[in-house]
């Protein structure tokens, strides 16, 4: 079965994080979106396809594979904003006759043949099903309309991807005197990974998974639902809680709930993170805090464009793009969103919309940030990393900085 895996023009709604990445990159639970629908389609090749300025990068990443249908029978399209469970395959088969799956009159899948593969048109953002002749057919899926829909549903997403994914009760790392373990059948300590004396792993209501060569510094508390990944650093005193996930490479400190952060980025020192999606390459401050909950108590919006959207959510906090900063103690208003490669900095409160390459100072307000300076900026965090800063990544910072829409 050959399927791909694709965007659609609602990807508007995931900025800032889906300016540098396809849609089904972002990560919800443990693994991304496109991971999930993998891990539904056993035995599947799998295809992909995105916004043409983007996938010069997606190819860099092994095993994948842009679509090409000029050898293909038949394909099955997989919408990449879904939140797979096991039961999608069950959902979409059996396939013999082209058809179109829809949720809420959105495309969410779409069984293509012979013929009717010759009228996708690969060479445009967004892949068009509307001169497709085939039968519909309503299934219901879980389907993420917004950026914050990923976090809404983060802790849910870790319990199910570490129950279907990890061998919980399976502790490898190297776990010194004093460290306390609650639940221990509900925690997964990969190899190489330490738990330094003093930190607290509290399973009692949800998984906690800590992949390889992680450490975890004296005083931790982690309360499950928690995701560490590969390589991270948790330093002395820091509190995780319920529904985060914390990306490969990732040093934190301070408090962090029910946040998504990306590989690559630093939270080391004190301050708040709740109801927050983070990307990679990111770094704050020490002190840096975000509020998540209105004073009354109210429904937060969301400005995002040029539009106030309102989330009907209680909690919302931070969105931040790729490669952005904050200077210490800097202050984030509950549902604040903050672009790409922006550097944002100084007292008092910020704007609810900080455009990307920003270089903005809360007294002062913005000035655009150098585009030469802000890829000086990437390449040295990068390499700091061992990660080469490509030509690829060149093309995207030069192609966003000159994007007037974003």
């Amino acid at each position: 079965m050959n399927i791909c895996i694709f965007e659609d023009e609602k990807v508007k709604n995931f900025h800032p994080l889906s300016l540098s990445r396809p849609v089904y990159q972002l990560r919800c639970g443990i693994f991304s979106l496109a991971e999930k629908i993998k891990k539904c389609m056993p035995g599947s090749a799998v295809y992909y396809h995105c916004r043409l300025y983007i996938q010069p990068l997606l190819k860099l990443r092994k095993n994948t594979n842009i679509l090409s249908t000029k050898k293909m029978n038949s394909c099955l399209f997989i919408n990449g904003r879904i939140i797979a469970d096991k039961k999608l395959a069950n959902k979409l088969w059996p396939l013999k006759d082209d058809v179109i799956f829809t949720f809420k009159g959105e495309i969410i899948a779409a069984y293509i043949t012979k013929e009717n593969l010759k009228k996708i048109n690969l060479k445009k953002d967004w892949l068009d099903f509307k001169d497709i002749k085939a039968k519909r057919k309503n299934v219901k899926v879980t389907l993420a309309e917004y950026i914050w829909d990923l976090v809404e549903n983060n802790e849910t997403e870790v319990i199910n991807d570490a129950e279907n994914n990890y061998e919980l009760g399976k502790i490898n790392g190297k776990i010194y005197p004093q460290v306390t373990l609650i639940n221990k059948k509900r925690i997964f300590i990969e190899k190489n990974s330490k738990i330094k004396s003093g930190a607290v792993i509290d399973a009692e209501k949800g998984p906690v998974v800590i992949e390889r060569g992680t450490e975890i510094l004296p005083l931790c508390t982690i309360t499950g639902p928690v995701f560490i990944g590969k390589k991270c650093l948790i330093k002395s005193g820091a509190k995780i809680y319920p529904g985060t996930t914390i990306g490969q490479a990732s040093k934190i400190g301070g408090e962090i709930e029910e946040s998504i952060i990306h590989e690559f980025s630093n939270k080391q020192h004190e301050g708040f993170l709740g109801h927050s999606y983070i990307g990679s390459w990111c770094n704050l401050g020490a002190d840096t805090n975000n509020s998540d909950l209105k004073n009354n108590y109210g429904p937060v919006t969301v400005i995002m464009g040029n539009n106030k959207i309102n989330t009907r959510l209680t909690f919302v906090g931070l969105f931040m793009g790729d490669h952005s900063k904050t200077g210490i103690n800097t202050m984030f208003n509950t549902g604040t969103v903050v672009g790409f490669s922006a550097n944002v900095f100084g007292a008092g409160y910020l704007p609810k919309c900080i455009p990307s390459f920003a270089w903005f100072d809360a007294q002062k307000g913005p000035i655009k940030y150098k585009l030469d300076k802000a890829m000086d900026t990437a390449k040295k965090v990068m390499s700091r990393r061992q990660v080469k800063f490509t030509k690829f990544d060149n093309r995207l910072f030069n192609h966003l900085f000159s994007d007037k829409l974003q």
